[in-house]
């Protein structure tokens, strides 16, 4: 089933690779959507596509990249939305 997850990850995540390190992931899984730094020194990531890779995201949202200490991430799972094309860094 295709789904769509927001997130939002704090902690040490900016600055570490994160957001290359996420874009690995989806492009691996086939998510599209985007990861970006925001202004707030947190990470977010809007990503559509099937359930059970959007769950194998979320885990390394959860881990983030050597260096990184995620603290909290904060999600909430959505209808499919067939907003993007790709997955891309903002």
């Amino acid at each position: 089933m295709k789904k769509r997850l927001e997130a939002k990850v704090f902690g040490i995540v900016q600055g570490v690779g994160f957001r290359f390190f996420i874009h690995y992931y989806a492009k691996k899984y086939n998510i599209t959507g985007y990861v970006k730094n925001d202004i707030d020194s947190t990470v977010s990531f809007i990503g559509e596509g099937n359930e059970e890779d959007l769950k194998k995201i979320l885990e390394y949202l959860k881990q983030g990249p050597t260096g990184a200490e995620v603290k909290e991430v904060k999600y909430e799972w959505k209808n499919f939305m067939n907003e993007f094309n790709n997955f891309s860094i903002k």
